[in-house]
C-alpha cells in the first residue's frame, strides 16, 4: 500500500530525528562539561601556583605606573600635537575602561594633566619604567609558571626584553595621536561617501570598539608569544587570548553594572574611593590575563598529575 508505506518511512524518520536530537544533547552537555572540568583545572592550578598573589603585584604596578605615564604623556604631547590632542589620548586610553571607572578616576587625571611641572618629567619617566618593567616581569613570571617553563633567559635578556616592551608601549602614543588626528578626517571621508543616517552613532560606537578588541587582541598574542621564555605556536595560545578577551569584555561590563547599581565605596574609602576602584578593576584584570595562560597550558595537557 502506497499510503501505508509512506506513514511508515515518515514515522522512521521521526524516530530517526528524536534519536539524533537525544544523541546531540548528551554530546553538548559533554562539550560543556570538559569545558568546566578545563576551566576548574587552570583555576585550581592558578590558586596554587600563587597566580593571584601575582596578579596583585601586577595590578598594583598598573596603577603605579599610570599616572607617571600621563605625566610623561602630557609632556610629549607639547611636541606632538596641541592641549585639545592630549585630552584625546587620554580619552582614548580610557574608552578600554568601563565607564564608572574611568569617571572615578577623571578627577584625578584631569589634576595630573592640567597641573603638571616639568621639573618632575625625569622623576616621572624613571617611576613609570620602574613601575612598567615590573609588571613585565610579573607577568613573564606568571606565564611562565603556567606554561611549566624550567630555564631562564639571562638576566641582561631579560631585562632587554622588558625595555622592548616598555619601549614598544610608548610608541603607541605617536601612533595614538596619528589616530586622533587622522581618524575624525577618514571618517568624516567615509560618511561623506556612505550616508549612513540614525546609524552614524551606532557605526561609530562599534567601530571603536573594534580597534580598542584588534589592538587588545594582538597585544595578549604577542605577549603569550615573546614574553615566556618558551615560544609556543599561535594556535596554541589563541585559545586563551579569546577567553581573555571575551572575559574581559564580560567582566568590564558586569564591574561597570556593579558600581552603578550598588557599590558605594565613597562611603568606605572616602576620598581613596577612585583609586580603590581603579585597583580592583586593575586587579580582576590581571586574574583574567593570568588565568587565560593557565587556560592554554590546560589546553595542551601541561600541569597535568
Amino acid at each position: 500500500d502506497p499510503d501505508g508505506d509512506g506513514k511508515l518511512r515518515m514515522a522512521e524518520t521521526a524516530v530517526e530525528g528524536r534519536g539524533a536530537e537525544r544523541a546531540g544533547k548528551p554530546a553538548l552537555h559533554r562539550r560543556l562539561g570538559r569545558g568546566i572540568a578545563l576551566l576548574g583545572r587552570a583555576g585550581k592550578r592558578m590558586s596554587d601556583e600563587d597566580g593571584f598573589v601575582m596578579a596583585g603585584h601586577l595590578s598594583f604596578t598598573a596603577l603605579l605606573a599610570l599616572f607617571p605615564f600621563l605625566i610623561f604623556l602630557t609632556s610629549l604631547a607639547s611636541f606632538l600635537g596641541t592641549q585639545a590632542d592630549l585630552e584625546r589620548i587620554v580619552a582614548l586610553m580610557f574608552d578600554s575602561m568601563p565607564g564608572e571607572v574611568a569617571e572615578t578616576l577623571e578627577p584625578a587625571v584631569a589634576e595630573v594633566v592640567v597641573g603638571r611641572r616639568a621639573g618632575f618629567l625625569g622623576f616621572s619617566i624613571l617611576m613609570m619604567l620602574w613601575a612598567a618593567s615590573s609588571g613585565i616581569e610579573a607577568i613573564r613570571l606568571a606565564f611562565n609558571r603556567a606554561y611549566r617553563v624550567s630555564r631562564f633567559r639571562p638576566f641582561w635578556m631579560r631585562r632587554l626584553q622588558t625595555f622592548f616592551f616598555v619601549m614598544l608601549a610608548i610608541l603607541l602614543v605617536p601612533a595614538m595621536s596619528v589616530l586622533v588626528v587622522f581618524g575624525p578626517i577618514l571618517w568624516n571621508l567615509l560618511t561623506w561617501w556612505i550616508d549612513l543616517g540614525f546609524a552614524y552613532r551606532l557605526v561609530w560606537t562599534v567601530a571603536r570598539n573594534v580597534v580598542a578588541i584588534a589592538i587588545l587582541f594582538v597585544t595578549l598574542v604577542v605577549l603569550h608569544r615573546w614574553l615566556p621564555n618558551r615560544r609556543h605556536h599561535v594556535r596554541d595560545i589563541l585559545p586563551g587570548v579569546v577567553f581573555t578577551v571575551l572575559v574581559l569584555m564580560v567582566a568590564g561590563t558586569g564591574f561597570s553594572t556593579y558600581l552603578a547599581s550598588f557599590a558605594s565605596y565613597s562611603v568606605t574609602y572616602g576620598s581613596m574611593a577612585s583609586v580603590v576602584i581603579a585597583l580592583i578593576f586593575f586587579y580582576i584584570t590581571s586574574i583574567i590575563l593570568v588565568l587565560g595562560a593557565y587556560v592554554n597550558a590546560a589546553i595542551m595537557g601541561i600541569g597535568r598529575r
